[in-house]
């Protein structure tokens, strides 16, 4: 239950962050980007939840580590009506969920075929930041698409 809490205090907290930097003048891409940062750091730690002995350290790990997701995803929703007009925002989302799906199955299937979950821990805690990276090349000044 810890966990589940946290979690959705991340998501509070991470989308009243991103307006509150907005409030102070920061413009969207900004606000947006240094957040998505603050997750990917925030998630970092999950690391060392692999190679804890104490169950409650690797359980607040763990809840830092949702509460970083849970605000990464946040603004990562957000993100297609920041960047398209209406009419083509149900279609990106759709588009995104379905790729995150076929990458869900896959670490499934690839869960199912380890010996270690190491892996997943090394992914989990890095995988934000560069994701916040690829966002970054990708769209380097967030701004309206002009879709003919």
């Amino acid at each position: 239950m810890f966990i589940y809490i946290i979690s959705d205090l991340g998501s509070i907290f991470f989308g009243w962050l991103t307006t509150n930097f907005m409030k102070k003048g920061w413009s969207l891409n900004r606000a947006r980007k240094t957040t998505l940062v603050l997750c990917g750091l925030c998630a970092l730690p999950i690391f060392f939840a692999a190679y804890t002995t104490s169950f409650y350290v690797a359980v607040i790990i763990i809840a830092l580590g949702t509460a970083a997701h849970q605000g990464f995803s946040s603004n990562i929703l957000t993100m297609p009506g920041d960047l398209f007009p209406k009419y083509a925002v149900g279609s990106v989302t759709g588009i995104g969920g379905t790729l995150g799906g076929i990458a869900g199955a896959m670490m499934t299937w690839y869960a199912g075929h380890t010996d270690s979950y190491v892996p997943f821990f090394i992914y989990g805690s890095t995988a934000y930041l560069i994701a916040t990276l690829v966002i970054h090349l990708c769209v380097p000044k967030m701004e309206r698409a002009q879709l003919a």
